[in-house]
């Protein structure tokens, strides 16, 4: 189904959106995005777009890498957009969801906002928020030529990145960079996911043996900072807009 989608997106794409597959992993995509006409005009978004096995049941994940000044992204880069939740449906096409994520970026959409503050100064003056988000990003200006040579530099990039993934920043029991990490009373930390299913079976932090409740656990904002800062670090060297 994800390389299905995937084929037909690029049969027809939205020309603003290019995107690559995380070495041979097809759950996991890089997406880069050309700004809208938008406070964004001009700029380049990277975003990371992770299927679920169970897609097309459940949406894709997306967060951006790229840091943003926008009410409906969370501070993590995390996208809340009704097409990714209660408006998805399994024959949602990532078109659908590209269109939909190029038009919130220029129209921020009020019943999904995630940060408040930011929408605050987004309804009181228009001129500080475009203000805000270009100091921000750092906008720097390209051209439509620029944005066509995107592949050859993302394919440049990519062979010479490690696919080593840092051990600190990795859980235990998934192998995978923790999304969402939380932290036991034994100081271990986990994906939540994938303790809650331990604390299912066995009721016991795997490491220390010790009774663990779903209660139990904290967020990590520390490791879940971390793995942000090296998500965004994959792919903010060396590029033409950097020139």
């Amino acid at each position: 189904q994800i390389l299905r989608r995937i084929s037909a997106y690029i049969r027809a794409p939205n020309p603003y959106f290019k995107l690559f597959p995380y070495s041979d992993n097809i759950l996991k995509w890089v997406v880069f995005i050309q700004g809208p006409q938008s406070p964004f005009d001009h700029s380049v978004l990277i975003l990371e777009m992770v299927f679920e096995e169970n897609f097309p049941l459940f949406p894709p994940k997306m967060r951006f890498l790229t840091l943003l000044y926008h009410p409906n992204v969370s501070y993590s880069g995390i996208v809340c957009l009704p097409i990714l939740s209660e408006d998805w449906n399994v024959n949602t096409s990532l078109r659908q969801v590209f269109d939909s994520l190029q038009a919130m970026l220029a129209n921020p959409i009020g019943t999904h906002f995630v940060r408040s503050k930011v929408a605050e100064v987004y309804y009181t003056s228009r001129e500080l928020y475009r203000s805000m988000v270009a100091s921000l990003l750092a906008i720097k200006l390209l051209s439509e030529k620029s944005f066509a040579n995107i592949e050859e530099d993302f394919k440049i990039k990519s062979s010479s990145n490690s696919t080593v993934l840092p051990a600190a920043l990795t859980c235990q029991l998934t192998n995978q960079l923790f999304d969402t990490p939380v932290i036991t009373p034994d100081g271990n930390t986990y994906e939540r996911i994938a303790i809650l299913q331990v604390i299912g079976s066995s009721g016991v932090d795997p490491v220390t043996k010790s009774p663990l409740r779903e209660n139990d656990l904290i967020p990590n904002h520390a490791i879940a900072d971390a793995v942000l800062k090296h998500r965004r670090s994959m792919f903010s060297r060396s590029y033409w807009w950097d020139d």
